[in-house]
């Protein structure tokens, strides 16, 4: 996965001004969420997804990764503060979804 270093730039530079000088720490995750067959349909899953995303998460982009024999997983980038609850609350969103058959964090990395 190639890093986006104008994402980190930007969250750096917008945490910088809103907390006068303070940078909060902030983490960019990577969920990888499985659907339960290749014939679901993945557009339809992206905006439930996107609907599902808590209020103290960001999603920033949700990429198709080819898994085998037509299935293709989602790669569901996100950002949320470090500290308390962490992914936790982004993960059982997107498990409980209906045409999710698994997730799991494969990335996360602190924003500086």
């Amino acid at each position: 996965m190639k890093t986006n270093f104008k994402l980190i730039f930007i969250k750096f530079i917008r945490n910088y001004k809103i907390f006068g000088g303070m940078v909060m720490g902030e983490v960019v995750n990577t969920l990888k969420v499985m659907p339960e067959s290749p014939e679901v349909d993945l557009e339809a899953l992206k905006a439930a997804i996107t609907d599902v995303i808590p209020e103290d998460a960001e999603l920033h982009e949700i990429q198709e990764e080819p898994v085998a024999f037509g299935l293709v997983a989602l790669n569901v980038i996100f950002i949320v503060e470090d500290g308390e609850g962490g992914t936790g609350p982004t993960e059982e969103a997107i498990i409980a979804l209906e045409d999710v058959a698994s997730a799991e964090i494969t990335d996360s990395r602190r924003l500086m």
